[in-house]
């Protein structure tokens, strides 16, 4: 090597200049090195985790879905729909995603109180009665012995024969929720508009297990009534205070007020409440439904108000018979319907039959105060006039 240089002295240079500049280098990563060290011992060292050192670096905060919690609630699932929103309740989301927490919550406690249905006995068939004949959808509760007892939905049952039968299909559980669905349809089409009726058909379409048409209703009702839980309760509180009057009218005196004491206890800050507790005071001490009591608590509230003139002949009070049945069955469909614009007018109507029936009757008792027949018919009319009214004013 030394031969090389001293015969090329250009080589030799370009040797020593490399030399210097591989010390130079050298010199300053030694001195880069040095000053390291000193601020916090050495680079590599100082970006490397020191002991508790990590815990002082913020790590970032695990934030729910807000928009899987939509799914959620979309879904009917309402408690995961409820964990899912307030997990995702943080910066700018945190509103909204409590908003909706708390409106799942709410679902969630209005599924929860159902009551759960009975399960009712024998299989939803498609039973064609007649060849020819449109065929009704009916539950086949027993099969004994060529026998067949047969109940339509809404409808009375009855018996028959197997031969007396053209057709009998049992549903599939697809034709049976799409059977649901399709009474959910016409429901609401007929329902008013008002939180408590769409939230009652929210409740029916979840006791049917469609949670997702629940859920809709549901949603469409808070819209409606931000209040929502109270408006059911006042609602329950004042059907059942209904069914207790009702069955004080009927003549089931201690089942009646085993209802309204119900309503008191159940319900103690609604309106019902506070009503039932008035019905007990008047009826505490004598059987609520006397006839004759109740008679002359109606004359009490009718005052001056005279009943309008009627024919007394034997057709009149075959009218008037008409007229009472009537009236009477208003009042039971006033007890089903939900709706309490439809179930009011039920019981107006009712009073109005009544009405007919009593001055009818009255007339008649005034002809003949001695038949017992006609006057037991009209303090039995005089006392369903005094419970409707009382109904109506619910």
């Amino acid at each position: 090597m030394n031969d090389i240089l001293r015969r090329d002295p250009l080589l030799a240079l370009i040797a020593i200049l490399a030399a210097a500049f591989a010390a130079a280098a050298g010199w300053r990563i030694w001195q880069w090195r040095a000053k390291a060290g000193a601020a916090g011992g050495g680079a590599i060292s100082a970006m490397a985790p020191q002991g508790s050192a990590s815990a002082e670096i913020p790590l970032p905060q695990k934030k729910g879905d807000l928009t899987a919690a939509k799914r959620l609630l979309a879904a009917g699932e309402f408690a995961a729909a409820e964990r899912c929103a307030r997990d995702a309740a943080v910066g700018a989301n945190a509103a909204e995603a409590l908003r909706l927490a708390e409106q799942c919550a709410t679902f969630q406690q209005l599924v929860s109180e159902m009551t759960p249905r009975a399960e009712e006995a024998g299989e939803i068939c498609e039973v064609t009665l007649r060849p020819g004949g449109k065929p009704i959808i009916a539950r086949v509760i027993s099969a004994e012995n060529g026998l067949l007892h047969i109940r339509p939905e809404g409808g009375i049952g009855f018996t028959r024969r197997r031969e007396e039968i053209d057709g009998l299909r049992m549903l599939t559980e697809e034709e049976i929720s799409r059977r649901h669905r399709e009474r959910l349809v016409e429901a609401k089409i007929i329902a008013s508009a008002d939180g408590v009726s769409l939230a009652l058909l929210g409740l029916q379409a979840w006791a049917y297990g469609l949670k997702a048409e629940a859920s809709s209703l549901l949603q469409e009702a808070i819209k409606a009534d931000h209040d929502l839980v109270r408006s059911l309760a006042e609602h329950r509180a004042r059907q059942l205070l209904r069914h207790g009057i009702w069955m004080q009218s009927v003549g089931a005196s201690a089942k009646g007020e085993e209802i309204i004491r119900q309503v008191v206890a159940s319900y103690p800050n609604t309106r019902a409440a506070s009503s039932a507790q008035e019905i007990l005071k008047e009826t505490s001490g004598a059987p609520p439904l006397a006839p004759k009591a109740a008679a002359a608590r109606l004359k009490a509230e009718d005052g001056a108000v005279a009943s309008p003139a009627a024919p007394r002949s034997a057709g009149d009070l075959t009218v008037a018979d008409q007229e009472l049945r009537r009236a009477k069955a208003l009042l039971a469909e006033a007890q089903e319907t939900v709706d309490a614009k439809d179930s009011d007018r039920c019981y107006a109507e009712a009073v109005k039959l009544l009405e007919r029936a009593r001055a009818v009757y009255e007339a008649a008792c005034e002809k003949n105060p001695d038949d017992a027949k006609l006057g037991r018919r009209l303090e039995e009319i005089q006392a369903q006039l005094y419970w409707a009214r009382k109904l109506q004013r619910l």
